[in-house]
């Protein structure tokens, strides 16, 4: 019997709901929510299967506010929902997107980041590291948040005894040009060269529609990367991504792009009207637009090849960017004992 056969289709509805949900749901509102899917049940059935599910150790209750996946459950709904999360245009992506509603210039609103965890004991060392990348070319934003143990960010529980840290993820760039009226999405994702701090091309490319696990996570898990040594040398292998667009938003597309901050969403390293031969993998590919941007994972890529940690998660949440500091303020708080961590 495969693990699909072994929950209701109403339980499996349930699982969606809260797996896609960034808050506790209670049962007034999973039920509206299964209205919505053509589920017609009354709270109290609803409640009786949450019950089931907490025993199984698949939820945890938060009183009143509703309940949450436990980290059982996450994993539960992962291999349940597989085939919803197929590719960059995802429901957990686009759910993402349509909640992003920051504001580049003034610092404020939700952006969606990647989420790394480290040993507590070994936070000064992890911000010491991203310092040391804060101010390189290759990443998105100098921009992390801290999340303390036992705590939940959208799919993510962070484990007692271990240190979440979010970074902005490139992802963001779809969110800023939608916005703007161009449709963004990303094509692939891949391992690009550079050499003595000038960029020289991808040595190899992953593309984004038939897989569910983020090709900068695959790259940052296995240790392809080298930016560890590029910053040391100016030499090395980074993560970066084609990005597309129809051609004809062309102008609108150079607009959007000239108002990118200097400090934030300066990854953008190449773009055109016309996608170049050697970036085409499909003929419509000759109809599009295209940028090049360094991946947000770049920023966490050091803490992997020296060891520090061995868990990313890539477009893995949605963080308030106002909460946010540099990893150097984050490193001065610790110091003079002061909160750095973001409460939810």
């Amino acid at each position: 019997m495969t693990q699909q056969e072994t929950y209701p289709s109403t339980v499996v509805e349930i699982l969606r709901n809260l797996y896609f949900s960034s808050t506790p749901l209670n049962s007034i509102d999973l039920q509206e929510a299964l209205k919505k899917a053509g589920i017609d049940l009354d709270p109290r059935t609803i409640r009786y299967h949450i019950s089931n599910l907490e025993e199984g150790g698949v939820v945890h209750r938060l009183g009143k506010r509703g309940v949450i996946l436990t980290k059982k459950g996450i994993e539960e709904a992962k291999t349940l929902l597989v085939f919803d999360r197929i590719g960059l245009a995802s429901l957990e992506t686009q759910k993402m997107l349509l909640e992003c509603n920051f504001d580049i210039v003034k610092c404020k609103g939700k952006l969606i980041v990647n989420v790394i965890t480290c040993p507590k004991e070994r936070i000064i060392e992890a911000l010491e590291c991203l310092d040391k990348v804060a101010s390189s070319s290759v990443i998105v934003s100098p921009l992390i948040g801290l999340i303390d143990e036992d705590q939940k960010l959208w799919n993510i529980r962070i484990d007692p005894g271990k240190i979440g840290i979010a970074a902005v993820s490139s992802t963001n760039y779809e969110s800023i040009f939608r916005r703007g009226g161009v449709p963004l999405e990303t094509a692939s994702t891949g391992l690009y060269k550079l050499s003595d701090y000038a960029p020289k091309g991808f040595i190899d490319l992953i593309c984004h529609s038939g897989t569910t696990i983020s090709p900068g996570q695959l790259l940052c898990r296995g240790r392809y990367t080298q930016v560890s040594r590029y910053l040391e040398t100016g030499s090395g292998y980074v993560t970066a991504s084609i990005k597309t667009f129809p051609s004809f938003y062309c102008d609108r597309a150079m607009e959007i792009a000239g108002t990118l901050g200097k400090r934030h969403f300066n990854s953008l390293f190449e773009m055109g009207c016309t996608m170049p031969e050697n970036y085409r993998m499909t003929i419509q590919d000759r109809n599009k637009g295209y940028l090049l941007v360094y991946g947000g994972a770049n920023y966490f890529a050091p803490l992997i090849e020296k060891g520090i940690t061995e868990e990313i998660h890539i477009t893995g949440a949605l963080f308030r960017m106002e909460d946010m500091l540099t990893p150097g303020e984050a490193l001065d708080k610790f110091r003079k004992g002061q909160p750095a961590y973001h409460g939810f």
